[in-house]
């Protein structure tokens, strides 16, 4: 499962296409603040989007998790934390084709 619970936390493995990774505005703005992971019954290509969620309200889509941003500084240390696990993905990819 992508997306489960192990105890008390909500576990998210990316990597095989089927967590699907959306925006959301919150109600009568027109300005989007919420991250939204989707679990999908099947698997598409990363980072292709979902035919299957076009057009649909996000209570009609099953989120699992919604990160609501309040501020900039807020996203600014996920998207800083993101960049830290990209840098160690690219260098263990990179060890894995030396070999």
């Amino acid at each position: 499962m992508p997306i489960y619970n192990d105890g008390d936390t909500k576990v998210c493995v990316f990597g095989k296409g089927d967590i699907a990774v959306g925006t959301a505005r919150k109600i009568d703005s027109d300005i989007n603040t919420t991250l939204c992971l989707i679990q999908d019954t099947e698997c598409n290509p990363i980072g292709q989007p979902n035919p299957h969620h076009i057009g649909l309200d996000i209570e009609d889509m099953n989120t699992q998790i919604e990160m609501i941003f309040d501020n900039v500084a807020s996203i600014d240390v996920v998207i800083s934390q993101l960049q830290v696990i990209r840098a160690d993905l690219v260098k263990m990819q990179e060890e894995k084709d030396e070999l």
